[in-house]
């Protein structure tokens, strides 16, 4: 049983069909990603996915990706071993990853930079948004897909942002 204060929004996913729910829960000291087929009442665990968070569903929802404090990876939650595609800047780097329908997946490397996208193979790595500066835009964060999984709502942080709930919403 967990209870809402060991769930953030941002380590929880729905598949599209909604059928399944991935989640970062603790258990005996250990932080990973669990999956709940809503068809039955109890979640397993996706081996491998030690330190994971800020998981994504494929459109098919037979993948997820995530990050951990060194790579963003992928994997199949019907089994086998996750697949790294992109280092990470260290330690809760990560500000959220998005799977979208073109097999394209945004994703934030560190807490300083703007949005990237990469390929689900791996290749055609680069950055997509660029923090505006001269606005004192820190970064863009938690990037999360459109319902027609075509592109991404995103926070943007900015130097006098004190509460993410005062945040500015961008759409890519």
């Amino acid at each position: 049983r967990l209870n809402s204060g060991q769930i953030q929004a941002r380590n929880v996913a729905i598949s599209p069909d909604g059928s399944r729910i991935v989640f970062k829960a603790e258990l005996a000291g250990l932080e990973m990603l669990y999956v709940r087929d809503f068809t039955s009442f109890y979640a397993r665990e996706i081996p491998g996915t030690e330190g994971g968070g800020s998981p994504a569903f494929s459109a098919d929802g037979r993948w997820i990706a995530y990050c951990d404090d060194r790579f963003l990876y992928k994997v199949l939650l019907d089994g086998g071993l996750p697949t790294e595609l992109a280092e990470v800047g260290g330690l809760f780097a990560c500000r959220g990853v998005a799977w979208l329908s073109n097999e394209t997946l945004i994703y934030v490397p560190t807490p300083s930079a703007g949005l990237f996208q990469i390929s689900s193979d791996g290749s055609d790595q680069r950055q997509i948004t660029f923090p505006d500066r001269s606005t004192n835009e820190i970064s863009h964060r938690w990037p999360r897909a459109l319902p027609d999984q075509k592109g991404v709502t995103f926070t943007i942080k900015d130097d006098q942002l004190l509460d993410f709930g005062d945040a500015t919403v961008a759409v890519y």
